[in-house]
């Protein structure tokens, strides 16, 4: 089986070093590796010269980046892995990754579950993401059917994701752009959770849209997906629109800090102000996601 792996990155050298370096240390190395940056700053020192892997340079954006990787991926790629650049990789993953595929032919693609997710507020340390997962891993629970994929790993048959490819209409940090990708991926089989493949996603805070912007991405998003496309459907639309806004009026009351369910990084009145501002937009009918940009 050929397997691509993608990454795309903005603004991050340092971080983008600590994945590839997990990727190295992998027991299956990837049969391609494809870096997609917007400049050439956004680059570890040495990586264009590593012969093991291929840089490409695009338009900023995570939807466009993953695009222009999926048209540069070889004729042979028969599996494409998604990777955030801040994700550290249980050394059997890509090994893993490959046998649950070829086990499941009706899978259309996957995610990882995390076994640490945005761990002391996204600032664990890379060393100690790597002694966790030497630890002895615990039995994987029951594959199960997900609505979506989670963008920090997303493993899909390439057929059916050059098939689909990612909507460039979510911008910047395209908010909900995993699960719209893998909600129309399930056109071609399933979409499972599968903790098989262990890693630990960072989610370093450094990079990241503004609050603001990310606020209006809230609310317009899965509108768009809902009210645009019927990727989701109206109940997970609801869902969404009513957690955001939900954990956003509570901070002002402090309930979100009080009990620890709120990022460190995060301000959620700017994010309610951003909220607010899609909210009027809905309210004229205007349904865009790329007007995130005017804030």
């Amino acid at each position: 089986m050929f397997i691509s792996v993608v990454i795309v990155s903005k603004g991050r050298p340092a971080i983008l070093a600590g994945t590839l370096a997990s990727l190295e240390g992998q027991t299956r190395a990837p049969d391609e590796l494809l870096v997609v940056v917007t400049e050439d700053s956004d680059l570890p020192e040495g990586v264009r010269e590593r012969p093991d892997l291929r840089t490409l340079l695009s338009a900023p954006g995570i939807p466009r980046q993953r695009n222009h990787a999926l048209d540069h991926l070889s004729a042979e790629s028969e599996v494409v892995i998604f990777l955030d650049d801040d994700v550290e990789l249980a050394e059997d993953y890509l090994r893993r990754a490959e046998g649950f595929l070829v086990t499941h032919p009706d899978v259309a693609g996957f995610s990882a579950v995390p076994v640490l997710d945005r761990a002391e507020d996204g600032l664990l340390a890379r060393e100690r993401a790597r002694t966790i997962l030497r630890g002895p891993p615990l039995p994987p629970p029951p594959v199960r059917p997900r609505l979506g994929l989670y963008g920090c790993n997303m493993v899909a048959r390439t057929a059916p994701a050059l098939a689909t490819r990612f909507d460039e209409r979510l911008v910047l940090y395209a908010y909900l752009e995993d699960l719209d990708f893998g909600s129309r991926l399930a056109r071609w089989g399933r979409t499972v959770d599968y903790s098989g493949a262990r890693l630990i996603h960072l989610s370093t805070p450094s990079g990241r849209m503004g609050e603001t912007r990310l606020g209006f991405a809230q609310i317009m998003n899965p509108v768009y997906l809902w009210a645009t496309k019927r990727a989701i459907p109206g109940a997970e639309c609801l869902r969404l629109v009513g957690l955001s806004l939900g954990l956003n009026v509570l901070s002002l009351l402090g309930v979100d800090r009080r009990f620890r369910i709120t990022h460190a990084a995060t301000d959620r009145r700017q994010r309610l102000r951003g909220n607010l501002a899609a909210l009027r937009l809905l309210g004229r009918g205007v349904i865009d996601p790329s007007a995130v940009r005017d804030l």
